[in-house]
């Protein structure tokens, strides 16, 4: 029997899964999913099942943003099949483009709401899951595998104050994770975790 585009969402969601939450947001003291990761998850499957969902148009919602005080936008999504493409699906969203109180210009503030929105519509048409990094702040238990961060970005860094308290405890070999980033330790700067009182001995 021939798939409908409602059978191919349907597969979509069964075969995207979870998501973890692998980013912090400083400002307003929540996690998110890199939206580059999910679209490494999403798209092989979108590809796989010939589904693309396409943004059709971003319009200035001017009387949702005159009731609100703050610009909003109203987003037109399709959903088409590709092996059909008379066959789709449109949706509609609307977000705000707010600041967060980190002062930006309109443009970065438009900017920062489309990344927001894009995560928000995969999520709400494939039902995705988003979970928080198990990793985070967890102490590894006797005879339990460690779940190591993500991120391997590699940088050198300095044993700030503020670093330290961000800190989980843990050192991986010479190798640390501060806020889902990793970075490589000097002899030095381990040993001077391994005496910190937050240290965790694997």
């Amino acid at each position: 029997m021939e798939k409908t585009i409602y059978n191919k969402i349907l597969l979509a969601k069964s075969s995207i899964g979870k998501i973890i939450k692998d980013r912090s947001n400083e400002f307003g003291n929540f996690t998110y999913a890199d939206l580059n990761r999910i679209f490494e998850k999403v798209n092989d499957v979108l590809t796989e099942i010939q589904i693309l969902v396409d943004v059709i148009s971003i319009k200035s919602n001017n009387e949702m943003s005159q009731i609100m005080n703050r610009p909003y936008f109203d987003f037109k999504v399709h959903i088409i099949d590709l092996e059909n493409v008379s066959s789709f699906i449109e949706k509609d969203f609307t977000f705000p483009a707010d600041d967060e109180g980190k002062k930006m210009k309109l443009i970065q503030a438009t900017g920062s709401m489309i990344t927001y929105a894009t995560r928000y519509i995969y999520g709400a048409i494939f039902s995705i899951q988003f979970e928080n990094d198990p990793d985070n702040g967890k102490v590894t238990q006797p005879g339990e595998k460690k779940t190591i961060p993500i991120d391997e970005t590699l940088k050198q860094i300095d044993l700030t104050e503020n670093i330290l308290s961000k800190w989980n405890g843990k050192v991986y070999g010479d190798k640390v994770y501060i806020d889902k980033i990793k970075y490589t330790l000097t002899q030095e700067q381990l040993t001077e975790l391994e005496n910190n009182p937050k240290y965790i001995k694997n």
